[in-house]
């Protein structure tokens, strides 16, 4: 990005917008930085998306627990009518 000679505004100009379509290992190289910023944020939604796969196997094991106790009271008592009558 340049400033510009009159107005002070910024300018940008080709190597600005070939930079934006640069890959990592190239800007590391030109300008001796790596991108830790994008590497915060990859590792942050991966520990997002394992948090989700955990929450919906906890949830999900919960309402099969649910569905489970309801089914095995209702057979306990289908069971317990047949053997009165």
């Amino acid at each position: 990005m340049r400033v510009g000679h009159f107005t002070g505004a910024a300018a940008f100009g080709p190597e600005d917008l070939d930079d934006a379509i640069r890959p990592a290992w190239f800007l590391r190289a030109r300008y001796g930085y790596a991108a830790p910023m994008i590497a915060l944020i990859v590792a942050l939604l991966l520990v997002w998306l394992v948090i989700l796969i955990v929450g919906l196997v906890v949830k999900g094991l919960f309402w099969l627990f649910v569905i489970g106790a309801i089914l095995f009271v209702a057979t306990a008592i289908v069971l317990w009518v047949r053997r009165r009558v």
